[in-house]
């Protein structure tokens, strides 16, 4: 086995120790920022739950290029919020934009590998609706793997609410 396939099962076994097994060949990433851990309030969010006050939006890439991640991440990032409103998800969003520009930079150099991953884990329920935002980014041998996904709800959700909402579409 050469050095990039070794490189390639550690950038798995990174994303499956952060995944739950959910059903046989299927595996989805964990969250940090939210209550998972609190049951009652999530068992109580599962019985009131209205899937139809969230929008949830996602991308998963494999082996793609860091312009085609740019080209993805460009078109999704729309979807968050003005930093008027948030400012943590505007943050986030900016640092992302960085992470895959130095990506790309480090590529043109012939770095082919990264350094670790990049992960943002961001809730905001501030201001005109409850966001929660999840990314990972891993470049191996000149491609990158990359996760988002992007969950809208009213003002006022809770954050057990959201992870009954994941729970409910099998996120969680």
């Amino acid at each position: 086995m050469g050095g990039g396939e070794s490189k390639r099962q550690d950038w798995w076994s990174c994303i499956l120790g952060r995944a739950r097994k959910i059903k046989d060949r299927e595996t989805t990433l964990d969250v940090r920022c939210l209550p998972t851990h609190i049951h009652e309030a999530v068992a109580k969010a599962l019985d009131r739950l209205d899937t139809a006050a969230f929008d949830c939006t996602q991308f998963m890439l494999c082996g793609v290029s860091g312009d085609r991640l740019a080209e993805v991440w460009e078109t999704y990032s729309e979807c968050l919020p003005p930093r008027d409103e948030s400012q943590s998800l505007h943050i986030a969003g900016r640092s992302i934009s960085n992470a895959i520009q130095h990506a790309q930079e480090e590529f043109a150099k012939g770095n082919l590998d990264g350094d670790g991953a990049e992960i943002h884990d961001v809730i905001s329920n501030r201001g005109q609706k409850t966001y929660h935002l999840l990314f990972l980014m891993k470049p191996v041998n000149g491609k990158v793997n990359a996760v988002f996904r992007f969950i809208t709800a009213a003002a006022g959700t809770k954050p057990e609410e959201v992870v009954a909402y994941l729970i409910n579409v099998g996120g969680l």
